[in-house]
């Protein structure tokens, strides 16, 4: 049987199915595979089906690498929900803070105050009737323009008791005034209590003989509230603050300031004053040469008051100045016996039981001493020319336009101020001056009462949450002793707010009871003005004899700024700064602490202070760490905020007078921001419309530098150097940015920048 053979001749053997068929046999049959069997249902050539394997396979490739790459693929951030604040008051501010931005982030690190402010003073000129306009300004002329109308249309009241009908009879008789621009009350009026008084030396109707200057004295105290030689008032007892106790300090001179009198002798000031007696005197009769020589006389004795008296910087800083003396009235009486203290302070407060025991306490018992021995040696006739002359320069602002011309002038050439204000703004200040609490009242009631308490239980929450802050900040603070720590916080705890005017003092009751013992005449202004005076000596009296009570706190409920008063232990915040642009309860936070917040925080401060704080003075000097005491870091605080001050170009009396104050507005910034910061991260941020891109920081220094927008005229300038112990506008505005270190952060500034120091000045905020 031949074969196949390989090419070396052997045999190639033959497959079993060849074997079988040569041997006659069927051939064995091979089973399918399972790609065969698969092509074989879907009926697809096997090439095909190999095709379709290789795909699924790069497809299951495929999508684990997808699964595996969203693994590990870094996931977005969860954007938290910030809420926005759409509100009108809202919308208003963000567009205040847009419309008031001038310039970019540089702009800001190189002058923060053009940045902030120079638009609104472009659309905010200084009205002809002001030598300053700002921000508060402007919002307390809404609140007197609320009062003009409010008590022009107050309703009759028919019973001459109720506070209302001698409100309003007080203020109609000073717009029927307009009526009769030329009327004179100085001629006949003034004159006559001049007359009555006995006389005034420059008109020769005076009786030498027959005057008897310590009756006049007391007369001028007590019936007519001037102050001459000295200031009598009652005041928070400096050692026991729960009660009050009358006080006896440097008053009597006309010019605000006792620097004044220290000027150069044709300064413009000096001449101005001197110009200003001369033509009083010229109206009432006396001739030209007399009313000069009066003029310059009576500028000459005043100075003698103000060289006796203590620099106001020297009486006003605790380190310098020794505590207030507390004498009794037989101290006076045996250390200066030329001036009747018992009979006059009994004049003063009939009811008050004074005694020869009853204690009074002295800022400055060195002038005390001092005017005793001007008294002595006075002259009659000198003396006699300078009560009269006081007595008149004390009723001046109240009487007709025609009379007060000089005064009008004085005002004009000290401030810049280029027109007097209308009768009707004259009319209600003079109104809200004599009768304050009655007045305020009105103004808070004016509001509806859902709104008034919805803004104060908002100021509340403010106030409180710096309160908590500065407590944070202290109880932390290697600058505070553990001795004293406790103290030091029980004393900021406890601090009040009376937050606009409280509920009990809008009662008509109260304010009936207040008002009781005052009398108004309708058609007699000048008698009703001088009826005012006098009461206010009652309200003086009952505070002394009843303390604690919440009308004392009037001055501070109508006053210009956030106060905090010691006696009361309380922060106090006038109706009219509740209101925007300064604060608005639907604000948002940064708003909220950049603009009221500061200034809540500023009076909170002021609780600290050494004269505010009840410790022994070995508690106050007890040492911390590194040998420093609080005092000491104030101290070096101090210093350096006054370095700081004298690079802006102010005087060196000026940076004396106001470093302490400014002290306390570069901490009130840093509280009211690192306070925010904390409630922040609490209740989460609030986004302005048109102002989601700018971080809450950029936001409240934004909304402080806006809240701080003021300028004045140049006279006021110069006049505010020898007055004002607070730095404000644009000096205090760079000051406490710079001196927030933050600022530099939020306005990326580096150290070309202006407003770049190299520290901030440290201490525990």
């Amino acid at each position: 049987m031949s074969g196949k053979v390989d090419e070396n001749g052997g045999r190639l053997d033959e497959s079993p199915e060849r074997d079988a068929m040569l041997d006659g046999a069927e051939p064995r049959k091979r089973s399918p595979g399972r790609l065969s069997r698969a092509t074989d249902a879907l009926g697809l050539p096997c090439r095909w089906a190999v095709v379709l394997v290789v795909l699924l396979v790069l497809v299951l490739a495929l999508l684990a690498a997808v699964i595996a790459l969203a693994a590990s693929w870094p996931s977005a951030p969860v954007e938290e929900a910030v809420s926005r604040c759409e509100s009108a008051h809202c919308l208003s501010a963000a567009a205040q803070l847009q419309a008031g931005a001038v310039g970019d982030d540089a702009m800001a690190c190189n002058t923060f105050w053009e940045h902030s402010c120079s638009a609104w003073v472009e659309r905010n000129p200084i009205p002809v009737i002001d030598s300053e306009w700002g921000v508060t300004q402007k919002m307390r002329r809404s609140a007197e323009e609320r009062l003009q109308r409010i008590l022009s249309t107050l309703p009759y009241v028919e019973s001459p008791r109720s506070y209302l009908w001698k409100l309003s009879a007080l203020y109609m008789g000073c717009m029927d005034r307009a009526a009769h621009p030329d009327r004179s009350d100085l001629a006949t009026k003034l004159l006559g209590v001049v007359s009555s008084l006995g006389g005034f030396e420059p008109l020769g109707k005076f009786e030498r003989q027959l005057w008897n200057p310590g009756a006049v004295i007391r007369q001028l105290h007590a019936d007519h509230n001037i102050d001459v030689f000295f200031r009598i008032g009652v005041v928070a007892d400096p050692d026991n603050g729960t009660n009050n106790v009358l006080q006896i300090s440097p008053g009597g001179f006309g010019l605000r300031d006792r620097g004044h009198y220290f000027r150069e002798p044709d300064d413009p000031v000096v001449t101005a004053y001197q110009r200003y007696i001369q033509d009083v005197l010229l109206r009432i009769g006396v001739t030209v040469d007399s009313a000069a020589r009066f003029a310059k006389n009576m500028f000459h004795y005043e100075r003698r008051l103000a060289e006796a008296s203590l620099d106001p910087l020297e009486r006003s800083d605790p380190a310098s100045t020794p505590h207030p003396q507390r004498v009794t009235v037989d101290w006076l009486r045996k250390e200066s016996p030329q001036i009747d203290w018992l009979n006059i302070l009994r004049d003063v407060y009939p009811a008050g039981k004074v005694t020869m025991e009853t204690e009074v306490v002295l800022p400055d018992q060195q002038y005390v001493l001092e005017v005793s021995k001007i008294v002595s040696s006075t002259a009659t006739s000198s003396m006699n020319e300078y009560l009269m002359w006081r007595l008149v320069d004390g009723y001046l602002p109240y009487l007709p336009e025609a009379d007060r011309a000089a005064l009008d002038v004085l005002r004009s050439e000290l401030t810049g101020v280029k027109r007097q204000p209308p009768h009707w703004l004259t009319c209600t200040r003079i109104t809200r001056q004599l009768l304050p609490l009655a007045a305020g009242a009105l103004l808070a009631r004016d509001e509806p009462s859902e709104a008034r308490e919805h803004s104060q239980r908002a100021a509340t929450e403010l106030f409180q949450s710096l309160q908590q802050g500065l407590g944070g900040a202290l109880t932390y603070s290697r600058l505070v002793s553990d001795r004293n720590r406790a103290a030091v916080l029980h004393q900021i705890s406890s601090v009040d707010l009376v937050c606009g005017y409280p509920a009990v003092l809008l009662e008509d009751k109260l304010l009936d009871k207040v008002y009781s013992e005052l009398n108004v005449m309708r058609h007699n202004f000048f008698d009703s003005v001088q009826a005012a005076r006098r009461h206010q000596r009652i309200i003086e009296q009952k505070a002394y004899l009843v303390p604690g009570q919440e009308q004392e706190l009037e001055p501070l409920l109508n006053g210009a700024s956030v106060s905090y008063s010691q006696a009361h232990h309380t922060v106090v915040v006038p109706d009219y700064l509740l209101r925007p642009p300064l604060f608005e309860p639907t604000y948002p936070p940064p708003f909220k602490y950049g603009g009221l917040g500061t200034r809540l925080a500023e009076a909170l401060l002021a609780a600290i202070k050494p004269g505010s704080l009840a410790l022994a003075e070995e508690e106050t000097n007890s040492t911390v760490d590194g040998g420093d005491t609080m005092a000491h870091n104030r101290e070096t605080f101090r210093r350096c905020i006054s370095a700081a001050l004298s690079m802006s170009q102010l005087e060196p009396q000026t940076v004396a007078r106001v470093t302490t104050s400014a002290s306390d507005q570069v901490l009130a910034l840093r509280l009211a921001l690192q306070t925010m910061l904390a409630h922040l991260e609490e209740v989460g941020d609030e986004q302005l419309p048109g102002l989601e891109d700018m971080s809450a920081e950029k936001v409240f220094f934004s909304a402080f530098g806006q809240s701080m927008c003021l300028h004045k005229t140049e006279e006021k300038s110069q006049w505010d150097e020898f007055t004002k112990f607070k730095v404000d506008g644009k000096v205090k505005l760079e000051l406490t940015v710079e001196q927030a270190a933050p600022f530099r952060e939020v306005f990326n500034c580096n150290e070309t920048h202006a407003h770049v120091l190299e520290g901030p000045c440290g201490f525990f905020v």
